[in-house]
């Protein structure tokens, strides 16, 4: 395994900022007061802190006041905020400084490191061996975990593994830049450290069978994803990245060569890591039936696959790989299911997603035996995908009905309403803000159903991921669809889908030219890379499975990125849309709804909706003039990866940093493209 030495430790990666930042971590102690040096010296002093760092590094629902996990697609052509992102609108500069480019996380990693591991190496930690390595594994994931994000953001970075002195030369030129990919490398060599702790520790190690505990099985997932990940960025960002024309760290790496031999090498080592990961996963997490139905009465059967994402204990279903724990008794919980049951937390998901989803014969909306209808919920949910048939909210569903009578909970809404709230002033319920809402989260128990606590758990990774992680990267790896590819996408289909039409039907259904029609503000972001249409219908079958399947567990955003799918924004602007709203251009509502009157004027700011001759389907950014999206959300190349703060380059000097593509050298300054 090749060793990665290139410097010890950084905090915030400039000397002054380090300075006083990492400060924090140097002089940090346990709670007891002990000494680090005294403190570390058996499994129970190791899991104290291993377990604190649980809530900073793995992903959940987080506390109070937002749908959680299930609304982390927000910002992309999945689902919108009530404001459109900054990245969309041309509002995002250049900043001096940026708390995102901070390495106090991994720095955290480190400080267990220097500490532990020479104990640990001298065989002077009391306790449970397996134990003890299963603790040293989870902060090597950790450690992967707080990279990824890192390197998701900013690319090329610096690799720090130990603690290093306070001397301001020595954190400067520890401040230099490694091509992303290497750096992508050394993340996975983390994986595969712990993977080498996690190994005949697992079993053993309290909390892991239950699945509230990082596994090996969880560190070959997020293996497969960051394989995943870097193959496809250094396929679609070609000219971008090391070796590139426009890749901006050409001057520090000139003549730069891939440890691969070529970019092209390199993709392909990627790719087969991350389907040799996925398929290791996926070996050990059956995917749990859909039963397509959406469970109204105690009376009626429960559907196991909706009930996985909204139950206390999430271990005895097989899909989960990573879940996190709340507690009523210690008082940690959230608000997930509440706004589940009522507008999402303002989180709207668009029509792009919702016709996203094939027809229950396997087809596309547009060459389906079935007709689809758009004007009302009930028809959208009409002979479709079971996925989105459970997901979507309509009019009339209950949407609890255990412990009715209790005093817990706050009955935010116990059916939905015939009119989602497009126009609502209730600013504890909210606003549905593209007239489609989800139920992803939510609980059928009213104790559950609660804006200051709710308990259910937050699933960090689930195995559905590792399926489809396999059936790109092979199919991107290799141009076909051979290995397990059919089998993964069949058993996904089926138990997710309830699609029993072969997976050729709906490639030979599928119509790019339909697909990408950029004059219908519906057409799906991932079918397009590099500004261009995708010609192959097979690898859009991949993404738009990969879009339905992975919906509200915030994934979408990476992929998009991954793929650059945004290019095509630049010159063509993109209408977010709802739910059909009205009838025709008169003003005459969809007959499904009840609404008495609604302002539609984009002149008068009292207007509550967009005006039907802009679209019969609701534009929630265009209901004022004033909108920064009124005209469409647009798109800068730069934004694929955020901007070096300018602060680092004051602080480390020259020819220690380079700014990332198509940002300025000067603060506030807008994308240079």
């Amino acid at each position: 395994m090749k060793k990665y030495r290139y410097a010890k430790w950084l905090g915030c990666l400039t000397a002054a900022v380090m300075m006083s930042g990492c400060n924090d971590y140097l002089d940090i102690t346990p709670p007891t007061g002990i000494p680090p040096e005294n403190y570390f010296n058996s499994d129970t002093e190791l899991a104290a802190y291993v377990d604190d760092m649980y809530e900073d590094f793995l992903p959940s629902h987080g506390g109070m006041y937002s749908w959680g996990m299930f609304g982390w697609d927000s910002g992309t052509d999945n689902m919108i905020g009530q404001n459109p992102s900054s990245s969309y609108v041309g509002t995002w500069y250049t900043g001096m400084s940026d708390g995102n480019y901070s390495f106090s996380k991994v720095t955290r990693c480190n400080y267990f490191f220097n500490y532990v591991m020479p104990k640990y190496e001298a065989g002077e930690l009391d306790g449970e061996e397996s134990h003890i390595k299963h603790y040293i594994g989870e902060v090597y994931f950790m450690r992967a975990v707080a990279y990824f994000d890192l390197y998701k953001q900013f690319g090329d970075l610096p690799i720090i593994t130990e603690m290093m002195p306070d001397d301001e030369a020595v954190l400067i030129e520890a401040s230099k830049r490694f091509p992303r990919n290497e750096v992508a490398r050394f993340i996975m060599s983390d994986l595969d450290i712990a993977s080498g702790y996690f190994k005949d520790t697992d079993a053993s190690t309290p909390g892991v069978a239950e699945k509230s505990r990082i596994s090996n099985d969880a560190a070959m997932l997020l293996k497969s994803r960051l394989g995943l990940y870097e193959g496809t960025w250094l396929k679609y960002h070609e000219d971008y990245v090391p070796g590139g024309s426009k890749w901006t760290g050409r001057d520090m790496y000139p003549n730069y060569q891939y440890p691969a031999g070529s970019r092209e090498a390199e993709i392909n080592y990627f790719l087969e890591r991350a389907y040799e990961a996925a398929d290791s996963v996926v070996a050990n997490h059956p995917l749990v039936e859909n039963t397509g139905h959406v469970q109204q009465s105690a009376d009626e059967d429960p559907n196991p696959y909706m009930d996985m994402y909204a139950t206390e204990d999430m271990s005895g279903y097989s899909e989960v790989v990573l879940w996190r724990p709340y507690s009523r008794t210690l008082g940690v919980g959230h608000c997930v299911v509440y706004n589940a049951q009522v507008t999402n937390a303002g989180v709207g998901t668009t029509r792009s997603l919702v016709n996203s989803f094939l027809m229950a014969d396997g087809k596309p909306t547009y060459a389906s035996s079935y007709t689809y209808e758009e004007d009302g919920i009930s028809k959208v949910r009409q002979n479709r995908d079971a996925r989105i048939t459970v997901w979507l909210k309509q009019p009339g569903q209950v949407n609890y009905f255990i412990n009715v009578d209790s005093e817990l909970g706050e009955a935010g809404q116990i059916t939905e309403p015939t009119n989602p709230a497009i126009a609502s002033t209730d600013d504890s319920k909210g606003k549905a803000v593209t007239g489609y809402t989800l139920r992803m989260g939510n609980s059928y128990d009213k104790e559950q159903n609660s804006n200051t606590g709710g308990y259910t758990g937050s699933p960090s990774y689930m195995a559905s991921e590792a399926y489809l992680n396999y059936i790109e990267a092979y199919y991107e790896r290799h141009h076909e669809r051979g290995g397990n590819v059919d089998a993964y996408w069949t058993e996904l289909r089926q138990k997710h889908g309830r699609i029993t039409a072969s997976i050729q039907t709906t490639i030979d259904a599928t119509n790019m030219g339909e697909e990408t029609a950029e004059t219908d503000c519906n057409y799906d972001w991932g079918a397009y890379s590099k500004g261009a249409p995708l010609t192959d219908p097979t690898l859009y079958s991949i993404r738009r499975e990969r879009r339905c399947e992975l919906m509200g567990l915030g994934l979408r955003d990476m992929d998009l990125k991954r793929w650059r799918s945004m290019d095509q924004l630049k010159t063509t602007k993109y209408h977010v849309e709802g739910f059909q709203l009205w009838a025709d251009e008169s003003g005459k509502i969809v007959s499904e709804y009840r609404y008495r009157r609604l302002q539609y004027d984009p002149a008068d700011p009292k207007s509550t909706v967009s005006a039907p001759d802009r679209s019969l389907f609701l534009r929630p950014y265009e209901i004022l003039l004033s909108s920064t999206a009124y005209d469409g959300l647009g798109w800068h190349n730069a934004y694929y990866l955020r901007p070096i703060p300018i602060k680092q380059f004051d602080l480390c000097g020259e020819g220690i940093l380079y700014q990332n593509y198509g940002w300025s050298l000067e603060a506030n300054d807008a994308p240079l493209d």
